[in-house]
């Protein structure tokens, strides 16, 4: 097809009906969080254009601290023991179920903080879940997949966000 007035017409229905890509890529200036999982560290660049909300929520929750353990059923993903329990009433925001290696993720259905370090499909028992991402972790994502084992492997270990 090369008419530009039907491509752009085939483009707004393809938009009206299937769902806003996932945006992975931060603003410029975009601000970072730090997160401890046991002995490491790693900066978390913040997604605030798209999941305004959720950052906020979590800065204000600041620090946010707990236990991570491997995911049963996401593939490459380690999530809090416990349930995260952010201010307001969120809704999903730059929601997924496929995420990639270097997301971090909120669901607000199950109050769930989980950082995905490879192939992964965002999943319960009984079915897909959609999570928020509201960071990513960009560098030291070799160190990532490292911990990542370790917890699948070794079981649980303490993470903190920090400003």
């Amino acid at each position: 097809m090369t008419d530009a007035v039907a491509r752009d017409e085939v483009r707004a229905l393809w938009d009206s009906i299937w769902p806003t890509p996932v945006v992975r890529e931060p603003s410029a200036g975009a601000g970072t969080l730090t997160l401890r999982i046991g002995e490491e560290k790693l900066e978390i660049t913040l997604l605030e254009d798209v999941c305004p909300d959720t950052v906020a929520a979590v800065r204000e929750s600041l620090p946010l601290t707990g236990y991570f353990v491997h995911a049963a059923w996401s593939g490459e993903v380690i999530r809090g023991v416990g349930p995260v329990d952010l201010p307001g009433s969120l809704e999903l925001e730059n929601a997924t179920i496929f995420c990639a290696p270097g997301d971090v993720v909120y669901c607000p259905e199950h109050r769930e903080l989980s950082v995905v370090y490879g192939d992964n499909d965002m999943r319960m028992a009984d079915g897909p879940v959609s999570s928020s991402v509201w960071g990513q972790i960009r560098t030291d994502v070799g160190l990532l997949q490292k911990i990542g084992r370790d917890v699948r492997l070794f079981g649980v270990v303490r993470f903190t966000i920090t400003q």
